[in-house]
């Protein structure tokens, strides 16, 4: 989670409705990056075993940071727009409304774009031809960075319809991938690895699911990590966790709403 979902770094920032400045330029004298960059870029895309449907969950969530607890609302949606899969997720948050909204492929749900909205923080992108390309703009001090990427291929299960694309996969026993998701911090190709670590009954409040129990996180060992249960039948997130090191032990759960 991206990630994403929520699961991912920026994912999970903007679900606690919180925003930090992004850098100007990509840290030097980290190894740990530049590995990961040249790692992404050699992954390729997952196989999914079906396509997505229109849907609409919503979930309620809890967050844990800095010795505090606040909870808020969360909405994914998946629709048709125009011959793509548009996905979006809003969560309300204590400092307002943010909005997360991807275009996928049908089919593959390989990602076209990626919008971004919340207070003055405005992010707009396109993956195409192996790049990332766009900007990040804050309105109140009218600062804009353009963003141009190589990416070394591909996108898959980044931010808003994360968790919809996990519950497409083949999953199974066993079941193993990896992929790539764009790291908006330090705007850079991050390489992700999803794994199922097993099978649970979880119950919560749109019900009681016989679930997988998916792993995802980032290759870097450092970062935090996702867990997502996967409902068998309905092939839904019933419920899902992250954690988020960089800012500063941040927790996050979400339950399925009925």
């Amino acid at each position: 989670m991206s990630y994403t979902l929520r699961a991912a770094a920026l994912g999970v920032c903007l679900c606690a409705g919180t925003y930090r400045a992004l850098p100007a330029q990509l840290p030097f004298g980290l190894a740990a990056f530049e590995q990961q960059a040249k790692a992404a870029a050699v992954a390729g895309i997952p196989t999914p075993a079906q396509d997505l449907a229109p849907v609409v969950n919503k979930y309620k969530a809890t967050i844990q940071a800095g010795g505090q607890t606040l909870t808020m609302d969360i909405t994914d949606q998946v629709k048709d727009q125009a011959g793509m899969w548009a996905a979006s997720n809003t969560s309300e948050t204590p400092l307002g409304e943010a909005n997360d909204t991807v275009l996928m492929d049908k089919g593959t749900l390989v990602l076209r774009e990626r919008h971004i909205r919340q207070g003055p923080l405005s992010i707009d992108l396109v993956f195409a031809g192996d790049k990332a390309t766009g900007k990040m703009t804050m309105a109140k001090s009218g600062e804009s960075r353009p963003v141009d990427v190589d990416l070394g291929g591909p996108l898959f299960g980044d931010s808003a319809g994360a968790l919809e694309s996990f519950a497409a996969l083949p999953l199974a026993d066993g079941y193993k991938t990896t992929f790539r998701n764009f790291d908006l911090q330090y705007r850079k190709p991050k390489l992700m690895e999803l794994s199922i670590v097993g099978s649970e009954t979880v119950t919560v409040p749109a019900g009681t699911f016989e679930c997988w129990k998916l792993e995802v996180g980032s290759a870097d060992s450092e970062s935090g990590k996702t867990t997502i249960w996967i409902a068998k039948a309905q092939r839904k997130a019933v419920k899902y966790t992250a954690s988020s090191p960089q800012q500063g032990g941040q927790n996050v759960t979400a339950e399925l709403l009925p």
